[in-house]
């Protein structure tokens, strides 16, 4: 084999010109170190937002697009490191009592830039900025931007709807929680629930009844099933209620005064264009019961009997009501003043004489601050009672007990209200058997 050729000699002059030239790049990069070193320094030291001590490194951090080509395509990886700097930073701020959270929504906007498609920032990232700086605006603002990214996801609607029942914004909240229900997979169980508890209290018990009855036939577990079945009773009775008191006024039209009783105002016949009551009430409630004609004949069979086996009356004022609402909602009612009867007796170690003399404690503690969002809610900006279910006069019907409570005038209770037998839309189980039986019969 040939000899492999040696490397010339390199001169003495060559190789001190190699190490001038080596000494001088490195005095360069020292001096440029030396030069922009100080940089952050400064910053910090004359940066306006600068209140006391060192800011926050977060205010040197890159928006997520810069970071994108600085990662050189690890955008994961950098989206992970950002989530743990948000998380050292909110630790950091709550172990120092800091209430200033001024970079909070910078870091989850960076960490969503990087990571659109990780659905955990957006919602965990909403919930903080919505309880620690109080700022619903920039938390809306993160969940709507995740929602853009990620339509298929419940989770980030979910997340909106909860921050806007959390806030008393009904509305709001019912057009997440329709969406979801609409358009995505996977959500909790209770989302048709609070749909229709929801179109409950706005009074809407027409699309109330509708959801609850929908929601009872996609459902065969047996304790969804249970909690719809309660909802689904309320919208009932309050849908009849205004079905029925419309209906007394066409009957005080024909016959000159109102109906006095459910049997009386169901007994007007069809007139000329109008049905006759229970014929109309059918139909209503077919559509409202999702087009099921016989359940819907099943609930009109009823009446006067309510869905809390109890039943419609007439009040002298021309409208219906139900006894069964109208004392599943004193209970409830009675629980919250109750609580606030105890709190007074322990303050003032005596019953409250009277209601006025109660209203007036809870003025205190509103004054004071120490009342809840629901419980300044139930008493109002005024602080006075509710009114009673049972009309104007319920208040001074009701009886004091000896332990300076208000006692549930007599009468069913509520156990054996919700217990009591009524129709109810079957599931799709239930459906398939009644389906089998009748191909049977045929």
């Amino acid at each position: 084999m040939p000899a492999t050729a040696s490397a010339p000699a390199q001169s003495p002059a060559a190789l001190s010109c190699r190490r001038r030239r080596g000494l001088g790049t490195f005095f360069i990069l020292a001096a440029m170190a030396a030069a922009f070193l100080p940089v952050p320094f400064v910053c910090n030291m004359h940066d306006p937002r600068r209140v006391a001590g060192k800011p926050d490194d977060i205010l040197y951090l890159p928006r997520g697009e810069t970071l994108k080509y600085m990662t050189v395509g690890y955008n994961g990886v950098a989206a992970d490191i950002t989530w743990i700097r948000g998380v050292l930073y909110v630790g950091r701020k709550l172990s120092h009592r800091d209430t200033n959270y001024e970079w909070l929504e910078k870091l989850y906007q960076v960490t969503t830039d990087l990571d659109p498609h990780w659905t955990r920032p957006y919602h965990t990232g909403a919930i903080l900025l919505s309880a620690l700086p109080q700022d619903d605006q920039r938390a809306l603002s993160l969940l709507s931007k995740g929602l853009r990214n990620n339509g298929w996801s419940y989770e980030i609607p979910y997340a909106a709807a909860q921050l806007h029942l959390s806030r008393g914004r009904n509305r709001e909240a019912l057009k997440y929680l329709r969406l979801v229900r609409a358009t995505m997979e996977g959500y909790p169980v209770v989302v048709g629930n609070i749909i229709a508890q929801l179109e409950k209290e706005g009074q809407d018990y027409e699309r109330a009844t509708r959801t609850a009855a929908g929601e009872l036939q996609r459902k065969d577990d047996r304790v969804v099933r249970a909690i719809l079945t309660s909802t689904y009773r309320e919208t009932i009775a309050r849908l009849l209620e205004v079905e029925l008191t419309a209906a007394n006024r066409h009957y005080a039209r024909f016959r000159g005064r109102p109906a006095g009783s459910v049997h009386d105002l169901l007994s007007l016949p069809a007139r000329g264009k109008s049905r006759a009551v229970r014929d109309g009430l059918i139909q209503n409630f077919t559509w409202a019961l999702n087009g099921d004609r016989q359940l819907a004949s099943e609930v009109i069979a009823r009446l006067p009997g309510d869905p809390f086996g109890m039943e419609f009356y007439v009040r002298p004022d021309g409208t219906v009501h139900s006894r069964g609402i109208e004392r599943v909602e004193l209970f409830r009612i009675l629980k919250t003043v109750n609580h606030f009867m105890k709190q007074f007796r322990k303050a003032r170690g005596r019953p409250a004489r009277n209601q006025q003399e109660l209203e007036e404690f809870v003025r205190v503690l509103t004054r004071a601050g120490k009342l809840r969002e629901g419980a300044r809610k139930f008493w109002g900006p005024e602080v006075r009672l509710p009114p009673h279910p049972c009309g104007p006069k319920g208040w001074s019907l009701m009886r004091v007990g000896r332990d300076g409570l208000f006692a549930m005038p007599p009468g069913p209770d509520m156990e054996k209200i919700f217990r009591s037998s009524y129709p109810v839309p079957p599931g799709p189980r239930e459906r398939k058997r009644r389906a089998r039986a009748l191909s049977r019969d045929k």
